[in-house]
């Protein structure tokens, strides 16, 4: 297999009729605005007959940018499985990955204020702002957590407790209503809040008097 490092006129680039990936107008304006402001990063894959093998959103955001070259690496060697391989394994093998959200919810606002001050939203990245928010209502640092032995009892909300021992020898006061949070579960509304009937203590909890 070779690799040949050149521009490309995007006119004369071709759809691969095996492609099963497929981007919305939406996320190719998407990857268009990333271009416009951070220049063509990764080149488009390209068989000796200029078919798309991996970049396809990439190409068809610089048809939109109405640009008359692009970057791109031609192999040359595959034969005909490989080719169609490597289309799948170059989309699919990317959407496997995951994301380390905790370290997601510090890099954002952080790349947010440099982004602000260099005139750029952090939309730029392709993370739209009711995720940018999500993030932070998760891991902010006032949120109180429950153990795992309560997870699923503080799930449902704070109960009409005073202190609540946890674990022998530490005791827990009762955590206010906005300190309270379940990642992964949708907040309660107020009339939720409000209307929910007590929850039975369970068994493995000790609920102290509350204090006089």
């Amino acid at each position: 297999m070779d690799r040949i490092y050149r521009n490309v006129p995007v006119a004369q680039i071709k759809l691969n009729p095996k492609n099963t990936r497929k981007h919305s107008s939406r996320q190719i304006e998407q990857i268009a605005r990333s271009i416009k402001t951070l220049g063509f990063a990764a080149p488009v894959l390209l068989d000796e007959n200029y078919v798309l093998l991996a970049g396809e959103g990439r190409w068809s955001a610089a048809k939109l940018l109405k640009l008359k070259e692009i970057p791109a690496v031609i192999i040359t060697g595959l034969s005909e499985a490989k080719k169609r391989a490597l289309l799948l394994a170059d989309n699919k093998i990317a959407a496997n990955a995951g994301w380390d959200r905790k370290q997601l919810a510090l890099e954002i606002p952080e790349l947010s204020d440099l982004l602000i001050a260099e005139g750029v939203d952090i939309s730029l990245t392709g993370f739209e702002a009711p995720e940018v928010d999500q993030l932070a209502i998760d891991f902010e640092e006032t949120s109180w957590e429950p153990s795992d032995q309560w997870r699923s009892e503080w799930a449902a909300g704070p109960r009409d407790l005073g202190e609540v021992e946890c674990r022998p020898g530490r005791v827990l006061p009762k955590p206010a209503r906005t300190d309270w949070r379940v990642p992964g579960r949708q907040r309660a509304t107020a009339e939720q809040r409000r209307t929910r009937p007590p929850r039975q203590e369970p068994e493995q909890c000790l609920a102290l008097p509350r204090r006089q």
